[in-house]
């Protein structure tokens, strides 16, 4: 696991531009960040859309798995 601060705004000088970096996770719903003013990496928090999607596919895969051992 990344120990990168997660952070809509740099979290060493809160400036917000940033140039996209590749993830070095395995599962990543978005970019890295690498600030454009001080180069400190960061990770933007995971947005909405992504966490409800996980949400969702492992309530199917509970409720899947107890289907098939009933």
């Amino acid at each position: 696991m990344s120990q990168r601060p997660v952070s809509k705004v740099c979290p060493a000088c809160g400036a917000t531009g940033y140039k996209r970096r590749e993830p070095d996770q395995w599962v990543a719903s978005v970019s890295d960040r690498d600030c454009r003013a001080c180069h400190t990496l960061n990770t933007p928090p995971t947005p909405s859309w992504a966490a409800l999607t996980f949400v969702l596919v492992g309530i199917v895969m509970l409720l899947g798995g107890h289907a098939a051992s009933t």
